[in-house]
């Protein structure tokens, strides 16, 4: 675990929450804070597990199809504390998913080629449902709100950057294969470095090995279409859930459908998820708060509104996920030890 990155996270978090609240007002956002519905935000709590479950349930559907088997408690444990990384380093939804594959070849014995796989292969299906819902919130913000020129430049590029990345991890992936040859050459012409590690110099005698493993099981995957179907279905699911999370918030301080049609509140989320795309802050701190903040402020809901619901929801969505996860990390790392033949705890291999 990085301490930095946590540190860091920690400070601009609460950087970011004070910014927002000496600029909405504390006393007008305290008299709407008086004035909510708890019980939302226990529905709202709810949605957030729902949300972590369809994403556990995602990465299991395409580990099964990799001839591997785990427990769903296992696989749902695995994915918080995979998120939980993912918030902690710039490079949101991806930071994290090393940290997945490496549990659970320590928790399960099963091969770290096999379960990157199966992760790779789950990002394109949700970067495929995300791209298709991105370009249809760009179209209606396009149509429908009077969106600044420089926030619609970020969009495009944002979609664009998506885009880029799912190319390439289609290409690499089912295309052109990455050979062992260059990355062996690497690692020896900076033997220097393998000399003061040696567990780098030993790898490199399995990396051949490795990659074999994981296009074979890449290969594996990409066979049947409908484990692409169901993947995509259990993305869009996952999105939309992600969407009522934050329209259940705006319940919570009186504001309906009426007032705030539920596609304002996808745009804002998927334009916000868009421009954080981007590696720049851990967890894109700041620039999801901002963007969300301003798209509710072209509406007329009360900017107070939006910028408390948009805190409440990062709440949910980021800093409850760190605070189970990241222990979830650590307890999984120093409990799990995988035996020789990668059978520990139910898993199995499907011949």
């Amino acid at each position: 675990m990085n301490k930095k990155a946590l540190i860091t996270s920690l400070v601009l978090g609460t950087a970011v929450f004070v910014a927002i609240f000496l600029w909405l007002g504390p006393e007008q956002m305290l008299d709407h804070l008086l004035n909510m519905d708890p019980i939302y935000l226990l529905l709202a709590l709810i949605l957030q597990f729902l949300s972590i479950l369809i994403v556990s349930m995602r990465w299991r559907w395409f580990l099964n199809a990799t001839g591997y088997k785990t427990k769903k408690i296992d696989i749902f444990m695995l994915s918080l504390a995979g998120q939980a990384m993912n918030a902690i380093t710039p490079a949101s939804r991806w930071g994290g998913e090393p940290i997945k594959a490496y549990l659970l070849q320590k928790k399960h014995g099963i091969p770290a080629s096999a379960g990157m796989a199966s992760i790779i292969v789950e990002k394109i299906a949700d970067i495929i449902a995300f791209a298709i819902i991105s370009i249809a919130a760009i179209l209606y913000g396009f149509f429908y709100f009077d969106v600044p020129g420089n926030i619609m430049l970020l969009m495009l590029l944002a979609l664009f950057f998506t885009f880029s990345v799912l190319i390439a991890l289609f290409y690499v992936s089912f295309i052109k294969k990455i050979r062992s040859e260059p990355i062996i050459r690497l690692i020896d012409r900076y033997n220097w470095i393998t000399d003061r590690i040696p567990i780098l110099g030993q790898y490199k005698h399995t990396i051949e090995e490795s990659l074999n493993n994981y296009y074979t099981t890449i290969a594996r995957i990409g066979s049947h279409k409908s484990t692409w179907v169901v993947g995509v279905l259990f993305s869009l699911g996952y999105w939309i859930i992600e969407v009522s999370r934050a329209y259940v918030i705006f319940l919570a301080f009186g504001i309906t459908l009426n007032e705030l049609p539920l596609a304002v509140i996808a745009t804002a989320y998927i334009v916000s998820s868009l421009i954080g795309s981007f590696p720049l802050l851990p967890g894109d701190l700041g620039i999801v708060e901002a963007t969300m903040i301003l798209i509710y402020s072209t509406t007329s809901i009360p900017v107070q509104v939006g910028g408390l619901v948009t805190i409440i929801d990062r709440m949910f969505s980021y800093w409850l996920v760190i605070v189970i996860g990241l222990p979830l990390t650590w307890y999984i790392g120093t409990t799990s030890k995988s035996d020789k033949h990668g059978n520990k705890n139910g898993t199995s291999k499907r011949p």
